[in-house]
């Protein structure tokens, strides 16, 4: 995700602002897909990969942009080996649905891979949240 923020504005608070609105944007992007991946009515699986793609920037912005901003703040990051956990999961999502390789015969499991995902993300989320407020 590109950011239209000119550098010299990102300020923390700028960055911290950003990747909670690429939040909820994910948690929209969840919820609209919920219920058709459910119903097993995905007609167009550009919208899932979207998803995946919005899922890989958010994780990629908190690991590598804000973690590291929260601790160059303050204490180390509470619970961060559980947030590379809901991470792992993602990832193994992403890799699963995503990849070249794929397999067709996955797309069976998606609406169960999908909740899991969901409990993963909510988690993370919490932890989040949690580290925030430390902050």
């Amino acid at each position: 995700m590109v950011s239209a923020v000119s550098p010299k504005k990102q300020t923390p608070e700028n960055v911290l602002l950003r990747w909670l609105s690429s939040r909820q944007e994910l948690i929209v992007a969840y919820t609209n897909l919920a219920g058709k991946v459910k119903g097993k009515e995905i007609s167009k699986p550009e919208e899932l990969e979207r998803f995946g793609e919005q899922m890989v920037d958010y994780l990629s912005e908190g690991h590598f942009e804000v973690y590291e901003l929260l601790q160059a703040k303050s204490a180390p990051v509470p619970n961060l080996s559980q947030i590379y956990q809901t991470t792992d999961i993602a990832m193994a999502f992403h890799d699963k649905y995503f990849t070249e390789a794929a397999n067709c015969s996955a797309w069976q499991q998606l609406p169960d891979d999908f909740s899991t995902l969901g409990e993963a993300l909510t988690i993370r989320f919490e932890l989040e949240d949690r580290m925030i407020s430390n902050n």
